[in-house]
Parts: structure tokens; sequence; C-alpha cells
């Protein structure tokens, strides 16, 4: 049996399952694990947008619990104090060292994990002291999603920030990318000891719409956002610069000045960001086709996915979730890559599997791509049946969780 401990910022409940799909299904498949997840008692910043109340997360961290009949996937609340850094960041740290100490030597872990948000905080340093106080291994599972406005932030934390990396026995993280970043900062050291695990998505959950109440389903959503029979083109992601959002309005305005595209095709965004505002100022100011939802829960995710009759990313730097999540419901995608987007997994999943139509980031490119798919709709049917299939075959849980799994027991220094 080896007995893991994980900490993690908070759960945000409003991105779904995503958050503890893996030790969830890693307690399923293997029955030599006992995964605890230790967790503050408080309501991550988007959770409180989408108004997910206190007795709502207590009840989903609840049934979370009950997940296995042996109790070997558990989460276990601790309470914190708010630490205000700016007027718009704050972040939250254990209101007892000692005590979270205390729980966690009972649960007796072989190895901790510490996943940090965004970017490590005093909660992660004080995992790190737990961790060196009980002298178990350390694994830190980073995502490498850095804000550019926490970067002078963490050039100041450098210092506190290199004991983490230097006692971690195993860095693990979503791609190579990441690991790079980390050893920019702190020494080629990193790359020894670095791994990298796909991400989990739930193919269950996503998937095609393929029976008659899921296609009424569908069909009432199109209705509800006046979207009727059109050709939906639909984007998923932060509104961003890096993310390709002027190709997008580039795309929209070509579009206006075709008469007979303007009249079969509409653009569906779905996601919130620093453009926006902006965004929404131009897309009424110009009447463009573009219909924006904003933000949305996790939980309608799949539909929207499924009434979009093409996805464009119009700049392609990695495997996102989105873009995978996409995939998973065998929808097809436009992905436009630039001179950064050039890498070989990028060239191995989108071209060689052909999992998607490559193209170049420009928006005549995509513009002459999609006149070409409202005309003839089935011709690219196959790119969407490639690309599940694919989710499927090379992220299947299985696949994933040994991994997972031969990395906690590499780490605690047992065979499996």
């Amino acid at each position: 049996m080896i007995r893991v401990a994980e900490f993690r910022e908070f759960f945000e409940f409003y991105r779904g399952e995503k958050e503890y799909l893996l030790g969830v299904k890693l307690t399923e498949l293997y029955h030599d694990v006992n995964y605890k997840v230790f967790v503050p008692s408080y309501l991550s910043p988007l959770d409180r947008q989408f108004g997910i109340s206190v007795s709502d997360f207590l009840r989903r961290i609840g049934s979370l619990n009950k997940i296995t009949d042996d109790n070997r996937y558990g989460i276990t609340l601790y309470k914190t104090i708010p630490l205000k850094i700016t007027h718009e960041y704050s972040i939250n740290i254990p209101q007892s060292l000692s005590g979270l100490f205390k729980i966690v030597k009972i649960f007796n872990p072989d190895v901790i994990v510490d996943i940090p948000y965004t970017t490590f905080t005093i909660r992660s340093y004080y995992v790190y002291l737990i961790a060196r106080a009980l002298k178990v291994p350390l694994i830190l599972f980073y995502s490498g999603d850095l804000p550019r406005r926490f970067l002078r932030m963490r050039l100041l934390a450098t210092v506190f920030e290199k004991n983490i990396i230097d006692y971690s026995s195993l860095i693990i993280s979503y791609n190579k990318a990441s690991i790079l970043h980390l050893a920019k900062f702190f020494g080629n050291e990193v790359l020894r000891k670095s791994y990298v695990l796909d991400k989990l998505i739930n193919y269950e959950r996503f998937k095609p719409c393929l029976s008659s109440i899921e296609k009424k389903i569908c069909f009432r959503l199109r209705k509800e956002l006046g979207i009727g029979s059109k050709f939906v083109i639909g984007y998923t992601g932060r509104l961003e610069l890096h993310k390709g959002i002027a190709i997008l309005l580039d795309l929209a305005r070509l579009i206006n000045k075709d008469v007979e595209l303007k009249k079969k095709t509409t653009l569906l965004i779905v996601g919130d960001g620093s453009l926006l505002p902006a965004v929404k100022k131009t897309v009424n100011k110009e009447n463009l086709p573009i219909i924006l939802l904003g933000r949305v829960r996790n939980e309608i995710m799949p539909w929207l996915y499924n009434l979009m009759d093409v996805i464009v990313f119009p700049i392609v730097r990695g495997m996102s979730t989105t873009l995978l999540e996409s995939m998973a419901c065998s929808k097809v995608i436009l992905a436009g890559l630039d001179d950064r987007s050039s890498t070989k997994l990028l060239a191995h999943v989108l071209i060689n599997e052909y999992t998607c139509k490559v193209i170049e980031a420009d928006s005549k490119a995509f513009f002459e791509v999609i006149r070409e798919m409202v005309n003839n709709r089935n011709h690219y049917q196959k790119i969407g049946e490639n690309a599940r299939n694919y989710v499927i075959k090379k992220l299947n849980f299985q696949k994933i969780c040994s991994k997972y799994h031969d990395l906690l027991l590499k780490a605690a220094n047992k065979k499996s």
C-alpha cells in the first residue's frame, strides 16, 4: 500500500471534475493506493463568481469522500487565514502550521504531492516544511500556467522556491515547455528529475451527441441561442492577445463582407479574459456575426462543444484542455500554427495523426477553409472521428494513471 497526501490551493468546482479526476481514477484502478487530498476550506475566486455556496462546497467535498467503499480516496479540509497581496490578489495560508503537520503525520504518507495554483505560495512552502519534517519525498506537480502579473512576485520569491525545487524528488508537468520554464529559473538539475504526464480528459462525459435525446438537447440549445440551423464556428478559451483573438475578429469581418456566408454562419465565443470588454465593444460597433457567452459552468460545456460545427483555435502552442475536450467530442478542429507553435508534439498529434485541420495562423486562411466547410460539411467528418479516437487511445485513464502510479512508487522508493 502506498499512502499519498496531495496538497492544492483549492478545488474549483466550476471546472467540473478535472480538478480531482486523476486521484479518483487512480484509486479506482489501483487498490494499493490510499489517496488523501488536503485542501483549504474556502471557495476559489471563480466558484464565488458562479454563486457556488459554502454549503454546496461542503456537500461536494462530502460526496468525494464517499467515492471508494473502503475510503481509499478522501479529502481533509483545513482552516486558513486570508493574506491580501494587492487590491486584486490575495492568498490564503494555513491557520496553524503545527495543526496541519499533526493531521498529515497521523495519515503517515509515503509521498507528498503539491499542486501550486499558477505560482508558488506560502502554502507551498508550508507543505515543503512538513515534507522535510516528516522526511517524506515531495513531488511537485507544476501546471506552468503563470500569469504575467505574477512574474515580478516570482522573481522575488525565487530564493524560497529554490528550496522547494531542490527538495522535490520528482517534478511532474503537463508539458515539456513548463519544465523548461522551471529549468530557466532553477538550473538544469530540474530536467533530470522532471516527467511529463498527459492531461486526464473525461472522454466519458465529453463525447459526441449521438442519441435522439442528446440531439434534441443540442437542438433546443441552438434555438435558445438564436442559432437555428446555421453553421456554427466555435471558440472556447481565454480572450487574450496571445490566443489569437485578433484573428477571430478579422475572420468575423471577412464573413461580414460575404453576403451568402454571413446568412449561413455565426461565431460562438465561450470564455472570459482581459479582452472581453474590448471584444464586446467591437462586436456591437461593427455589428459582427458573433455571439459572446462569456465564462460558463463546466456542466454545459459538452453540449456547447456539440452544437458547434467547427471549433477554431487561432493560435495553438500546446495541447490545452479545451482543445482535448473538443477532440473528445469528435469535433472538426481548425488549428492555427505560427512560428512558436512548431513543436514535435503538435506536428505529430495535429498533422501525422490527422486529428485537426492545420493551417497558417491567419484570418484569410481560416476564412477559405470555413467557406469550403459550409458548402461541404461531411467532407471533414473524418477529422472529428480521428480526434476522438486519438484521445481514447493515447489519453485513456488506464495509461495515464499507470504512469502516475509508477511515478508515485518511484518517489516513495517502492516496488509495484
